[in-house]
């Protein structure tokens, strides 16, 4: 009885671990395929990204190009308008007697009249630290206002590659005006005007503001104030170059499904014909066959019915033997013919 008991419980037992066996290894195989699935949907959409990225590279490479090209033209363009100007003016002003130096050189005029002054007037102002610092001493007040103002006029020269033009021009005539403010303090000084007392604050202020005036260019120099406005242009650039890409995209998945969908339909076009053409071709074989078969002769007579049956089934054996060797043969050509056929239609 135990034993039969131990037979029953082993026999119960062995479905239930198949059972489990079998759960184990759909659950693998559910897992595997879900991984399957998502390497799949990842690398699906990396395709996409790849793709995309190559259209945005394709309408890159068509816009430099015809952005170089167009440069190029405007290039040689503006330098051949600029020549041409050149040489007109050239010889309008040599029509009129003026030389191509002396052009320059009224060019220059200007600049060269203010350097001169600037100069002049800096060399002025160090003798003026000068003479105060021999007559009243180099730590009097009179001579350190001198020297202030002196290092206001170096700050206004000095900065001139950091101004705007508007800031340029109102430096130069600061620049102009602080050697007169000198004088007028020197000659209140020296004949001990009581306007000295009330000037001196004033021009000092003064001094303050327009050294902040010319040095403060400096600090406030962007240089990369027109390169923000490229970046500006650039980023603009590239919207318009994500926009153009993820439509052309759109319009390339398009054409491809297009395609794809008329490529299927030739296919099965293609199939119905040729099941079509072979239909065909089986039933002529079938009728050329039907024709070539022998039709049995009608004997009228009895008595040659009658005769020995044995030369009669030999007769039957050969009739039956021809026949299935003609069947076999146009079997044979019905195959080669529908092999030529496929190979003229592939």
């Amino acid at each position: 009885m135990e034993k039969d008991i131990n037979t029953e419980v082993s026999n119960t037992q062995l479905p239930a671990t198949e059972e489990k066996a079998n759960l184990k290894e759909s659950l693998r195989i559910q897992k595997s395929q879900w991984i399957k699935e998502q390497i799949k949907r990842q690398r699906e959409a990396e395709d996409a990204v790849l793709e995309q990225m190559i259209e945005e590279q394709r309408v890159i490479d068509g816009l430099n190009s015809d952005i170089n090209e167009n440069l190029d033209r405007t290039r040689e363009s503006r330098k051949f308008n600029q020549e041409f100007q050149e040489k007109i003016n050239t010889q309008i002003y040599e029509m009129n007697g003026i030389t191509e130096d002396k052009l320059k050189g009224m060019r220059e005029y200007k600049n060269a009249y203010y350097q001169g002054c600037a100069f002049s007037l800096f060399l002025l102002s160090v003798v003026m630290i000068g003479i105060c610092g021999v007559l009243h001493g180099f730590e009097s007040q009179i001579c350190l206002f001198m020297i202030a103002c002196t290092g206001v006029e170096g700050a206004l020269l000095a900065q001139d590659k950091w101004r705007n033009k508007l800031v340029n021009i109102l430096c130069k005539l600061l620049y102009l005006m602080v050697f007169p403010v000198m004088m007028v303090i020197f000659v209140c000084y020296e004949l001990k005007y009581p306007e000295y007392d009330l000037f001196l604050p004033y021009f000092a202020m003064g001094i303050v503001v327009v050294l902040i005036i010319g040095t403060a260019a400096f600090f406030f120099y962007d240089p990369y104030k027109q390169d923000k406005k490229r970046v500006k242009n650039a980023k603009d650039y590239i919207s318009e170059v994500e926009k153009i890409a993820k439509k052309q995209v759109k319009k390339n998945q398009k054409i491809l499904e297009k395609q794809d969908v008329k490529q299927q339909r030739l296919l099965k076009r293609q199939e119905k014909k040729t099941q079509s053409w072979f239909e065909k071709l089986r039933q002529k074989i079938k009728k050329s066959k039907q024709a070539e078969k022998p039709q049995p002769e009608v004997q009228s007579d009895a008595n040659v019915e009658s005769k020995s049956t044995e030369p009669a089934k030999d007769v039957t054996d050969n009739e039956a033997e021809a026949d299935n060797s003609e069947e076999a043969k146009s079997e044979t050509a019905a195959d080669e013919e529908i092999n030529n056929s496929q190979e003229t239609e592939l």
